[in-house]
């Protein structure tokens, strides 16, 4: 599902860093905000 893309995808940036403007960036899209 896309939300399982999402998290693996989140997982493997989180290990680069900046995890917390990834999860502001995807929840945004998420929400259409």
């Amino acid at each position: 599902s896309a939300c399982e893309r999402i998290y693996r995808e989140l997982k493997v940036m989180t290990i680069g860093g900046g995890a917390e403007e990834i999860m502001k960036e995807l929840a945004a899209r998420q929400l259409d905000i």
